[in-house]
């Protein structure tokens, strides 16, 4: 089986390769610069650029899934789904940073250094953001394709018109055959 790199794996590809690259860029380049301007603890600063990260990409995955389904979206269904992604992907460091032995064994093994941190982070967001992925893309096939009640009766008086508008057949003579 080949892995074809349509629109959608490329989507969870950028997705996954986004997420796990969040706490790198946040560890290393974010919070030891901006720390000294902002007197805020590094967790509020954290999520607060995950946000910034995670909702334009929840939004186009929405976006993108709604209309590759039927060819439109909902905005507000695509700022929902989107919520709820990052809701999901800061739960992996949110139960890093609340519960250390989480990543302990991980600790042992590799060492106690911002890199390996920063893969754990990326790790374990990268899970919970992925699965999270999945189920907003497929929520928002569902929920932005749904028809409103009025598009509903709109399409049931277009198609009564066209079946009362149908002309009856007309009725051809049989031909009789001869011996």
């Amino acid at each position: 089986m080949s892995f074809i790199l349509n629109t959608t794996n490329l989507i969870f590809l950028t997705s996954v390769m986004t997420i796990f690259s969040i706490p790198f860029f946040n560890n290393f380049l974010i919070l030891p610069n901006i720390q000294s301007l902002i007197p805020l603890p590094s967790f509020f600063i954290y999520c607060a650029i995950t946000f910034f990260t995670i909702i334009p990409l929840g939004i186009l995955n929405s976006i993108y899934a709604s209309k590759n389904k039927c060819n439109k979206y909902r905005f507000k269904i695509a700022v929902w789904e989107a919520l709820k992604f990052y809701a999901w992907t800061i739960l992996g460091y949110i139960s890093l940073y609340f519960l250390p032995f989480i990543k302990h064994p991980f600790l042992e093994l590799f060492g106690k250094t911002a890199i390996v941190h920063s893969s754990i982070e990326g790790l374990f967001m990268t899970l919970n953001g992925f699965a999270a992925l999945i189920v907003c893309f497929f929520n928002s096939q569902k929920s932005g394709c749904e028809l409103s009640e009025k598009e509903v009766n709109k399409a049931l008086k277009k198609i009564d018109k066209q079946l009362n508008s149908r002309t009856k057949k007309k009725k051809s003579r049989k031909i009789k055959i001869k011996n």
